[in-house]
């Protein structure tokens, strides 16, 4: 197969533009404050909990990290043209780049953060919607977020990768196939557990001012991408990237892994719904099974639509979805800016009308406001290469850094 997946680069797109429109029901439309206070409310609304489902499903793009970097590692280092050690560093310094931006993002731009009956704000976003210095609080280390987890999406696949390659052990496709596969089901079935025990002892070290460890255990089970079970779904999407790049019979990729998402959807939702009638219980993890399922079936049938076509078949398609691809190229900058974007404009509209947010289809219209915004910046800056991007930026560390892929960007 060739090097670029397009069908990834139109799925990151079609992720970006919902975040776009959704993030501005969760965070510019007061009926949604149930949500945080009451997380299990917004399944009493039909309608907001399908724009919740796919709000909150940043999961994604740990997803679509882990079958680019399956795809790509075994690809780097079967041809020989991949040094292990490089590639590991490259992993590495990428996961800490996000991890720098994802924290200034945080604290700086962060909007509408619930935590114990209050709500957080960033520096810059609080400021403006307050009229008023505002400082961000350590309560925001409660909340992880997607950028860190894709960081770790992108080291921890081909880390792995790496260490299951010695003495010949990439050729072992079955046996590292295995391995992800347990991995991510002991993580899965884990989870749910492990959140109900540790969440209650999170909030009670923050509560009492114990943010460091608060913090470090929050990275495990927070509401927002926590790594588990985040990273299972890097680790499934490995399975699928190799799967790729070995050219595996189309046929059975597409059945298995259907097949496999769709049984995903099913037992989540049957737990779901479970738990809330016959034992008033809901766990967000039930949720993420749900929507892992529907993210693999959704890679697969862009895959078999797009990448599995003949090549000539994959330019004309990549033609016609350019503008799609274009947002996805730019997906991680737009996460860490649309925020501050959309609050210059919220507060715009404040002055002019302060209660202009109170109908949800004004809100629909406002995040569709912001989307056409966002497409005339990249519309323009896409022909500077989006220089000065996230994904060009985080490119040129880590090539300084790890002496890797000196013409490659960030994938993830």
């Amino acid at each position: 197969m060739k090097k670029r997946l397009y069908s990834l680069d139109i799925f990151r797109g079609i992720a970006i533009m919902m975040v776009l429109i959704f993030h501005r029901f969760m965070y510019d439309w007061p009926g949604s404050d149930f949500f945080f206070t009451n997380p299990a409310g917004f399944l009493e609304i039909p309608w907001f909990t399908a724009i919740m489902f796919f709000a909150g499903m940043g999961g994604i793009f740990s997803t679509i990290s882990g079958v680019v970097t399956g795809y790509s590692t075994h690809n780097r280092i079967t041809s020989g043209k991949g040094n292990k050690k490089m590639i590991f560093y490259a992993g590495l310094f990428s996961f800490l780049w996000l991890i720098v931006v994802d924290y200034i993002r945080k604290f700086l731009f962060s909007t509408k953060s619930y935590f114990e009956g209050e709500f957080f704000f960033g520096l810059v976003t609080g400021s403006l919607l307050e009229g008023t210095l505002v400082v961000p609080q350590l309560e925001l280390l409660y909340y992880t977020s997607t950028l860190a987890i894709i960081g770790l999406s992108g080291f921890i696949v081909p880390a792995l990768m790496i260490i299951l390659s010695r003495k010949g052990g990439i050729e072992k496709v079955r046996r590292t196939k295995i391995i992800f596969g347990t991995l991510a089901a002991v993580i899965l079935i884990a989870t749910p557990f492990l959140s109900i025990v540790l969440d209650p002892i999170v909030v009670d070290l923050i509560v009492s001012g114990n943010y460091l460890l608060g913090f470090l255990l929050a990275l495990l089970v927070s509401p927002y991408f926590p790594i588990f079970p985040i990273v299972a779904y890097a680790l499934l999407g490995g399975i699928i990237g190799i799967s790729l790049a070995r050219d595996e019979k189309k046929r059975n990729i597409t059945i298995i892994w259907l097949v496999f998402g769709f049984a995903l959807l099913s037992i989540g939702n049957y737990i779901l719904i479970s738990a809330l009638t016959r034992f008033h219980f809901y766990n967000y993890n039930f949720v993420r099974f749900m929507q892992l399922g529907v993210y693999i079936m959704i890679i697969i049938i862009l895959l078999r639509l797009v990448d599995l076509k003949s090549e000539e078949k994959q330019e004309k398609i990549a033609k016609r979805f350019s503008p799609v691809i274009m947002f996805g190229r730019a997906s991680l900058t737009i996460f860490v800016l649309e925020a501050f974007l959309a609050t210059l404009f919220r507060v715009i509209l404040n002055l002019i009308n302060p209660k202009w947010n109170t109908e949800a289809y004004v809100v629909l219209i406002f995040g569709i406001f912001n989307l056409a915004v966002w497409w005339i910046i990249l519309h323009f800056w896409q022909k500077k290469d989006f220089k000065g991007s996230v994904e060009w930026m985080g490119g040129y560390v880590v090539r300084k850094l790890s002496g890797f892929g000196r013409k490659e960007e960030i994938d993830g």
